[in-house]
């Protein structure tokens, strides 16, 4: 009986190591089938002679549902901070508009995930801003107007199409971060584009 006990108790443990382990671990293997698009328009405005330099400061805000919305902020200042084309980077966790400061803003507009520990599919829709003097009243006019600026200025708007279907063992953080990599890398590759252009103009 007392073996028996024993046996069970090492069963038991062995569970709950394999449960803490597979909750926590990074180093599962996906099989991952990702779509993703940024489809963006940009507007320039070179101010007399002045070139356009891209901002050493940006701000960022990201908004949808937790915990969605911890690994995309999480991945995309992380991944900005690695781009050197961004400088320092300041995370906002409530939204606000202040004046040449460089402003960034992700927002989840429609889409749900769904996770297994082995199978996982993502439909997401996210409206993404971008300001380099931080004014953001001009997003969602069907005419944009940059004539009354004074400083040379990119403004950039458009959505992040995702669609997932992921196979393999997987915690639900590590596909969350899976999925926030994905769009990070795909708005900073779009962003970095544009911007870059915008100097050479």
């Amino acid at each position: 009986m007392k073996r028996l006990i024993f046996a069970s108790l090492i069963i038991v443990l062995i569970l709950i190591s394999l449960l803490i382990w597979f909750f926590w671990s990074d180093l599962e293997t996906l099989r991952p089938n990702t779509r993703a698009n940024f489809d963006a328009e940009s507007f320039t405005f070179i101010y007399g002679e002045t070139p356009f330099l891209i901002p050493d400061q940006h701000r960022v805000f990201v908004d949808a549902s937790q915990p969605l919305l911890e690994a995309i902020r999480s991945r995309l200042i992380t991944h900005l901070q690695d781009e050197q084309t961004f400088g320092g980077v300041e995370q906002q966790d409530t939204f606000s508009v202040i004046l040449n400061q460089a402003q960034i803003i992700v927002i989840l507009t429609d889409g749900r995930y769904i996770w297994t520990p082995v199978y996982s599919q993502a439909n997401f829709v996210m409206k993404v801003g971008y300001s380099s003097n931080g004014d953001l009243k001009w997003i969602s006019r069907s005419v944009v107007n940059m004539d009354d600026l004074t400083q040379s200025t990119v403004w950039i708007r458009g959505d992040i199409y995702l669609e997932d279907s992921t196979y393999g063992l997987m915690s639900r953080s590590t596909y969350l971060n899976y999925l926030g990599d994905e769009i990070s890398l795909n708005l900073i590759e779009t962003l970095t584009n544009l911007l870059q252009k915008a100097t050479q103009e």
